[in-house]
């Protein structure tokens, strides 16, 4: 009975691979397919260690960003939303109760940064977690230069690159989305594993933020690069 019931569930999320798929072809590398597999696999590591209802937490993750608008677009802090609707959708026909549908549709809608809520459930949680998780380290420097040349950005300002005499931009330079957002994101963190994680994703990026700064440190270069107070108040 056991091994029927894990067999129809392994179909079901087949079913929902296979649905979401489509909807990441045309999204630039830092929300593309990839991107969804590597927060579905931070999603099982934390409910193996945690716990979770497997069943809200795998399509949820599939199908967080299957409607992900431009970050510089108005309607861009509409995306979870519209992804969260789009959701119940593709769940109609796959053998989840209202239930279920609507504890996905929720931690979808609950997982965006840009709508400052604290997840309504475990599985939320963890998937927000996962989201923001692959926002830092390596993948994270990746994603956030892929991200900034698609919104047509430069990588840093070369008169003032700790923008002591200016406010932070991170829609025109990425260097300042570091500090503007992704630096903070430890903090946010709802799980203790994820925040643990998260910290040391962020250590890397200072080091790769340090050796950028030492190759840019040079008399080819005209850029401000000792580092100093950096203005508050954020773009």
């Amino acid at each position: 009975m056991e091994k029927t019931k894990r067999f129809l569930e392994v179909s079901i999320f087949k079913k929902i691979e296979s649905e979401s798929k489509k909807y990441y072809e045309k999204n630039e590398p830092g929300h593309d397919w990839n991107h969804i597999l590597r927060v579905i696999a931070l999603c099982k590591k934390m409910m193996r260690d945690i716990g979770a209802n497997e069943r809200v937490l795998i399509p949820a993750a599939f199908l967080h960003d299957i409607i992900c608008l431009p970050k510089n677009d108005p309607n861009s802090s509409s995306s979870s939303s519209l992804a969260a609707l789009k959701s119940l959708e593709l769940l109609e026909d796959c053998g989840f109760s209202e239930g279920e549908m609507i504890d996905i549709s929720n931690a979808i809608e609950d997982h965006s940064y840009s709508r400052g809520r604290t997840p309504r459930s475990l599985e939320g949680k963890i998937l927000q977690d996962a989201d923001r998780l692959d926002a830092l380290g390596a993948i994270g420097i990746l994603r956030c230069a892929s991200v900034a040349t698609n919104m047509g950005g430069a990588f840093y300002d070369e008169e003032d690159f700790w923008a002591k005499n200016r406010l932070y931009n991170d829609k025109k330079f990425m260097i300042d989305h570091y500090e503007t957002k992704l630096f903070k994101l430890p903090q946010s963190m709802n799980t203790d594993w994820a925040r643990k994680e998260a910290l040391k994703r962020v250590e890397f990026m200072k080091l790769f933020r340090s050796q950028l700064v030492g190759e840019l440190d040079g008399d080819d270069f005209s850029l401000n690069l000792s580092e100093g107070a950096s203005p508050k108040v954020l773009i």
